[in-house]
């Protein structure tokens, strides 16, 4: 279970460095797999502090490797409100 994202622009609100950015996709990467991608609410967490410190990010994903997606290449994560 990861608690991270694949861009800046899965965040907002709070700095992001950039090497954790970079340390998860060569993680993903090495294994071989692929964000399946995403129907729905953009973000997945929230601080649920006041602005201006709300805190807003897409953590929630399903990642899968090429023979798995050529099994099931309908597949479709949906991020409920």
């Amino acid at each position: 279970d990861y608690n991270e994202i694949l861009n800046q622009e899965e965040k907002t609100g709070g700095p992001r460095l950039v090497w954790q950015i970079n340390d998860f996709r060569i993680a993903l990467i090495g294994r071989k797999l692929n964000d399946v991608g995403f129907k729905g609410q953009k973000y997945t967490w929230c601080n649920r502090r006041q602005t201006p410190e709300t805190i807003r990010a897409k953590l929630d994903r399903a990642c899968v490797n090429s023979t798995w997606m050529g099994q099931f290449p309908q597949t479709t994560v949906m991020h409920k409100q």
